[in-house]
């Protein structure tokens, strides 16, 4: 080939890939500018350069129920196994109509946007429970974005709930629920963290409400009965284990709770493990701030946890509240439950770990806390040795709040 020629063919070529830049490969294999079509042949995805798909919210004047078209949009992009970051917009205001399914692999970065559920006593995000081992859900992470209803008495339910998941996180989102149900429902989990977020409940709280906002919880039909539907198999007893809840701000009737199978005597020896709660603040507006029921080993440190509940002759009232409540393996002898450097305020206790069986704690630090109580300093601590191998409280403050 004449060289005049080759080279008016690669200025043609130039020319080409400049005019047309969606033809430039992105770090996932996937082409910028490439689109992704959903119902009613709308685009509701474009690639971008670094391979992410940015989300194209419906507009309210394009014929059909921008919720509707929402929700069936992130569902569709969400689903499937296949590694995907998905972007939502900032400054978008996205309102969905139903759950949205989520496989997988999947990234969702929110920062500037706001979700909103239309449907009061509909989730906002779940998956789908078809495998055990917490193998039913892999490799998730919700970055940022204000998720809550359009409902001013919040949602009759939970906002996102995963079960027989692992490798789960929560970063920085802003997450609102209503007081008698979730923001977020961690069911038979493992390798699961909460961090840097603002959890809250809206709408107001009865006196006796004991829901939580970020329920560690058991599989079992009573404690999640939204999977008994997948078969009995899912509901078998199934605990959490490597749970981080980091730097967040948290209040609810409940703030936080490890769960145990209160109605279901079966389940009793049934128990959570390695459980971390650092650098928070949680408020139980009504109970506890922070329960961990069932739990072998726990790591509490440098929180400030507050339970302002009025019932201060009960349990409920207990800031940070530890107890066992079933026949526990015997590796608790060998497990730790360390609290150390929090704030803790409560009515009947600021801390107590106590057992209800037979069974023992292992080894139990209690050190260097401030602990406020309703009913004296000198009930604002509970931790008999009955209930506990190995007990040091040492460097503790205690206070009458």
């Amino acid at each position: 080939m004449k060289k005049a020629l080759w080279k008016k063919m690669v200025m043609l070529m130039t020319a080409l890939t400049v005019g047309f830049a969606f033809s430039v490969t992105t770090a996932f294999g996937a082409v910028e500018g490439q689109t992704i079509m959903g119902d009613h042949k709308r685009v509701i995805g474009i690639y971008n350069s670094a391979g992410e798909i940015e989300f194209q919210p419906a507009a309210s004047n394009e014929g059909a129920s921008p919720a509707k078209l929402n929700a069936a949009a992130l569902t569709r992009l969400c689903k499937g196994d296949q590694k995907k970051t998905i972007v939502i917009p900032a400054g978008s205001d996205v309102k969905i109509n139903y759950a949205i399914k989520i496989g997988d692999n999947t990234t969702i970065k929110a920062d500037g946007a706001t979700i909103v559920q239309t449907d009061s006593k509909k989730g906002m995000m779940s998956n789908d429970v078809n495998a055990l081992n917490y193998n039913s859900l892999k490799n998730v992470k919700i970055i940022g974005g204000t998720w809550k209803t359009a409902s001013s008495a919040g949602l009759k339910g939970t906002m996102f709930k995963f079960a027989h998941a692992q490798n789960i996180l929560f970063d920085g989102c802003d997450i609102s629920s209503n007081y008698s149900g979730h923001s977020i429902e961690l069911i038979a989990c493992k390798n699961a963290t909460v961090q840097n977020c603002v959890i809250n409940g809206v709408g107001s709280a009865s006196k006796t409400c004991l829901e939580e906002q970020v329920q560690i919880d058991i599989a079992t039909p009573k404690t999640a009965p939204g999977i008994v539907q997948y078969g009995a198999k899912y509901v078998k007893g199934q605990t959490c284990k490597n749970i981080k809840i980091l730097n967040n701000t948290i209040k609810g009737a409940r703030g936080v709770c490890a769960n145990y199978a209160s109605k279901e005597s079966k389940f009793k020896s049934k128990f959570h493990s390695n459980i971390t709660v650092s650098g928070n603040t949680i408020t139980g507006v009504r109970s506890e701030a922070l329960a961990l029921f069932n739990t072998t080993s726990a790591t509490v440190t440098n929180n400030k946890i507050y339970s302002k509940g009025s019932r201060t002759s009960s349990a409920y009232t207990v800031g940070l509240h530890c107890a066992l409540f079933g026949k526990a393996p015997k590796s608790i002898k060998k497990a730790k439950i360390t609290i150390s450097g929090n704030t803790v305020k409560g009515g009947r206790q600021a801390v107590q770990v106590y057992s209800h069986t037979s069974s023992k704690y292992g080894k139990v630090s209690i050190t260097k806390n401030k602990l406020y109580c309703k009913k004296g300093k000198k009930n604002a601590l509970k931790a008999p040795k009955q209930s506990i191998s190995k007990v040091s409280t040492k460097g503790n403050k205690m206070y009458k709040w």
